[in-house]
């Protein structure tokens, strides 16, 4: 009979050994609302945790008997073992999860320092844990100076056009499907081939399918800009933003974090999300430049999930952002999102879905937009909107990230012009384009789970997820990460390549949020290492602002799948748990075929 080893490691404190004298615990790993040192909270009384960590030799059996906790205004309070906030004293109770915060009233945007110590069970007292912070997010509406701004229609109805519409127009006497052309300006449509057309349509024409929410599917990207000046030493900056339905962020040309796809999808007819940024380190005195631009998301994702005869999406894009910049001498600046903004519709990010990818032509990229001194000639001016959502809540699920990346293990050629890159390994995301080829080269990459016979793509189910993105060179060296979508794949076609690619012209990059593991396994099997190790990695291609059902076409979180308890055991990812039961409590759809649906944020 073989012996199987297995090893098991867990996140979860276990205070095992054999020394004979007593250890002194040490708090460790301090969380507020489980994450480590958060910020901008909108939990007036947040839950703080701890884990135990036991001082040399351990001792079998140890555990908590008391906790003090020490809540200060300023790190000097606290290093003086003052709690002005709160001070728990000395608390009999084995707890260290969610300990309630009980302390004095906290205010918008304050900082809150805090520390704790525990008593072992022969009542030692340990040292005082490293001290941890978390800052409050803006509790009312009124803190919001901000207003939500948009791209003036003026703009947003000048666009791109690739194909013809077929709709059904609601005649009494005349309903057919047929090609409406949006405006006498168009006498041609263009197959096979992209061309740039130009054209102008009526915001709306009473009765007919062309309108308002229909032109929004065909629209790129839109860009914000805003330059401004600090003439004084600035001791902290703060952004507080929400650009509905993405938003990529870059302050003086340099990206604020390696985020994607904030904020978080939700129930929009409820609230969208914001999120907080520590933007110290990007601020400099003289002139400063922030851009913003704003990806579809769920909030505008044409695809699935909108009933007929409902307009697809939310509406348009709307931004809403407020950098608060605090002086060494006390003083308080703010930027924010107002009329003085500029924006454009011209940018290279022709079409980005959540399900259906990119299309991104990089002879339009603007170079130097994010930074000041930027020609911004030919841009509009921000018009401000109507709040498109009711109410704004801090964002508390971890980020998407890159948590994966995957080199090609094999190229193929199953036919001429055609090049497959086999990933090795299952990724929900997308891959990394390295390309060095002449201005105007189209490239076409398709992402797949599976080859057919003929060494081509395999899809089968996808419905309107057709998982492709599409790039346009400029000429010259070049590197493409797409934006705002992600696709199912273990395998990337490429058509249109003008010479034989290598290996390294593609990587492959995972996208999920970014959880912390808390659970390793490791035996002398191998195959039982290999088929944990591609379970984790499923659960967590799966984590994606919520529990998702597939990666591949429904992306959508099904209350009946089975691998909630995959989370639970591998990965710290309490605050997705929590998102995720306040999507299903508030907003939910039955299917006769059985289970229930979260709404996907699209459908209205």
């Amino acid at each position: 009979m073989k012996i199987v080893q297995i090893t098991v490691r867990s996140g979860l404190c276990l205070l095992l050994g054999a020394g004979l004298a007593s250890a002194a615990l040490e708090p460790v790993n301090l969380r507020c609302e489980y994450r480590d040192r958060p910020l901008g909270t909108d939990a007036t009384h947040p839950r703080l945790s701890w884990t135990l960590r036991a001082e040399e030799p351990p001792v079998r059996g140890a555990h908590q008997t008391a906790y003090r906790v020490l809540v200060a205004s300023t790190p000097d309070l606290l290093e003086r073992d003052r709690g002005d906030l709160w001070d728990s004293g000395r608390v009999a109770s084995g707890e260290t999860l969610e300990i309630t915060y009980a302390g004095r009233p906290l205010s918008s945007k304050q900082r809150v320092y805090w520390k704790v110590r525990a008593w072992d069970e022969r009542g030692k007292a340990g040292p005082w844990s490293v001290p941890s912070r978390w800052s409050m997010g803006l509790l009312e509406a009124e803190d919001w100076k901000a207003q939500w701004i948009g791209v003036p229609e003026a703009a947003w109805t000048e666009s791109d056009l690739f194909r013809p519409w077929t709709r059904t127009i609601p005649w009494d006497h005349w309903a057919a499907p047929s090609h409406v052309p949006a405006s006498d300006a168009i006498d041609r449509w263009i197959e096979a081939t992209r061309i740039h057309v130009r054209y102008f349509i009526p915001k709306e024409i009473d009765g007919w399918a062309w309108g308002e929410e229909r032109l929004q599917e065909l629209q790129p990207a839109p860009m914000f800009r805003r330059t401004f000046r600090v003439t004084a030493p600035v001791h902290r900056a703060t952004l507080y933003v929400s650009g509905l339905g993405c938003q990529t962020i870059r302050i003086n040309g340099q990206d604020l974090d390696a985020r994607e796809l904030d904020p978080a999808q939700t129930d929009y007819d409820r609230r969208a999300y914001y999120v907080t940024y520590d933007v110290s380190d990007f601020v400099r005195p003289g002139e400063n430049a922030i851009g913003i631009r704003l990806g579809d998301g769920f909030y505008r994702q044409t695809v699935a999930f909108a009933r007929p005869g409902e307009p697809a999406g939310h509406g348009r894009h709307g931004l809403i952002a407020q950098l608060e910049l605090e002086g060494d001498d006390g003083t308080l600046r703010r930027v924010v999102s107002d009329g003085n903004w500029t924006c454009t519709m011209d940018g290279p990010l022709l079409k980005n879905n959540t399900f259906a990818g990119n299309v991104y032509d990089a002879r339009r990229e603007m170079t130097g937009w994010t930074r000041h001194g930027f020609d911004d000639t030919g841009w509009h001016e921000a018009e401000m909107i109507d709040p498109p959502v009711p109410a704004l809540k801090a964002q508390t699920v971890p980020p998407l990230r890159v948590v994966e990346t995957a080199d090609p293990v094999a190229l193929t050629n199953p036919k001429p012009g055609v090049w497959v890159f086999d990933m090795g390994v299952q990724l929900f995301g997308y891959a990394r384009l390295n390309i060095d080829a002449p201005a105007g080269t189209t490239l076409t990459l398709r992402y797949v789970e599976s080859l057919g016979r003929d060494g081509l793509r395999h899809e089968i189910g996808r419905m309107a997820a057709n998982q492709v993105g599409v790039y346009v060179c400029k000429g010259g060296g070049e590197t493409w990460t797409p934006s705002y979508t992600r696709h199912a794949f273990r395998y990337v076609q490429v058509e249109g390549l003008p010479e034989a690619p290598d290996l390294d012209m593609l990587k492959g990059l995972s996208i999920a949020n970014d959880l912390e593991p808390t659970f390793h396994f490791t035996c002398s099997n191998d195959l039982l290492n290999r088929i944990h190790e591609a379970l984790a990695r499923t659960a967590l291609q799966a984590a994606q602002h919520k529990f998702q059902s597939d990666s591949g076409r429904e992306r959508s979180c099904w209350q009946c799948i089975t691998t909630m308890m995959a989370w639970a055991y591998n990965f710290d990812a309490w605050p997705l748990y929590e998102k995720n039961t306040t999507d299903v409590e508030r907003r939910r759809l039955t299917f006769n075929v059985g289970g229930e649906i979260v709404r996907p944020g699209c459908h209205r």
